[in-house]
């Protein structure tokens, strides 16, 4: 299963709303002048799939920009997540947004207030696009913990920055960052088919038979 962009908005503190609309199905090219925003795009995708770090780049957007939602296109309806800007100062917020339904508008500045949290939006979208419960454990001797893939593991092989194009070290969307290449080994296996959907239902049915 999946999902897709339907629209992108952001509003600024007197409820003022601008929209990026997409077309389901088609490949959607955003066109516009330098300094248009273009490049934060992938950012605020990223922020409002649950993200905790606020990474929009400074200048108009990250300015006066109040919050960030997404409307999305399930097997199911629709779906639109909204996030918060953090406060100034902050560089991380939980908080989120999140409506559900069969045909879902973009709320008002007024209406968003936030009732879940990133957590609960990572379980959300996870079971939404089919990611079945899996675990990768570590091999003995090695002291980091079990990793189950979500969907946020999943950003990883969606996105590709203008940066990453012209990288000649780095393949993936964060993969320069601390603990994230370990994070992609762990993970990858899953998402390319090479782990069987029922292989985690099994390991724990033998765990319990050891016992």
């Amino acid at each position: 299963m999946s999902f897709q962009l339907l629209e992108l908005a952001v509003y600024n503190a007197d409820g003022e709303r601008r929209e990026i609309q997409f077309f389901p199905g088609r490949l959607n090219i955003v066109t516009g002048g330098s300094k248009t925003g273009k490049t934060a795009l992938i950012d605020i995708v990223d922020y409002c799939l649950g993200r905790d770090t606020y990474t929009v780049p400074a200048g108009v957007i990250r300015d006066t920009v109040v919050w960030y939602a997404l409307r999305i296109q399930t097997p199911n309806g629709q779906t639109v997540i909204g996030r918060p800007a953090p406060q100034r100062g902050n560089q991380t917020t939980s908080s989120v947004y999140l409506s559900v339904g069969g045909t879902v508008a973009l709320p008002a500045l007024e209406e968003l207030d936030a009732n879940t949290n990133t957590t609960a939006l990572t379980s959300y979208l996870t079971e939404l696009v089919g990611i079945t419960p899996n675990q990768h454990t570590p091999p003995a001797g090695q002291s980091r913990d079990p990793l189950k893939a979500t969907v946020r593991h999943a950003t990883y092989y969606l996105f590709q920055p203008q940066y990453r194009l012209i990288d000649k070290t780095v393949l993936f969307y964060r993969q320069n960052e601390d603990y994230i290449p370990q994070t992609i080994k762990d993970t990858l296996p899953y998402f390319l088919g090479a782990v069987p959907d029922d292989r985690y239902q099994r390991l724990q049915e033998l765990r319990r038979a050891r016992r």
